[in-house]
């Protein structure tokens, strides 16, 4: 099965956060000082970096993961929201590029070396 392009945009950008939070980890959303209140953090991601939030996972430790995606500039934001009140938003990761290869098959990714 072919995908279109959406899913391999959606597929790319799975398996983008899975190596975030691999390299990175939640924990580090535990730095306070990387942290912001949700409303001013989300409005920056929206309208200053002009990312819009593509994907939500709730993390096994009760985290709202979410990450941000800028499709003309390929710039990039892995957010922690913690189970906490007032709600804040911790920066995770962010970045300016990235790429998976699809092979043909459905379910096969290769990584370019």
């Amino acid at each position: 099965m072919k995908l279109n392009i959406l899913e391999k945009i959606v597929l790319t950008l799975l398996v983008l956060f899975v190596i975030v939070l691999l390299t990175v980890g939640v924990a580090r959303s535990q730095d306070l000082s990387q942290c912001r209140s949700y409303k001013e953090a989300h409005n920056f991601l929206l309208k200053g970096a002009k990312e819009t939030p593509i994907f939500n996972g709730l993390s096994v430790a009760g985290h709202l993961i979410v990450l941000y995606f800028n499709s003309e500039t390929g710039t990039w934001t892995a957010v922690s929201i913690p189970p906490v009140e007032p709600k804040i938003m911790c920066v995770v990761d962010h970045g300016t590029d990235s790429f998976v290869k699809l092979k043909a098959k459905e379910s096969d990714i290769e990584f370019q070396n």
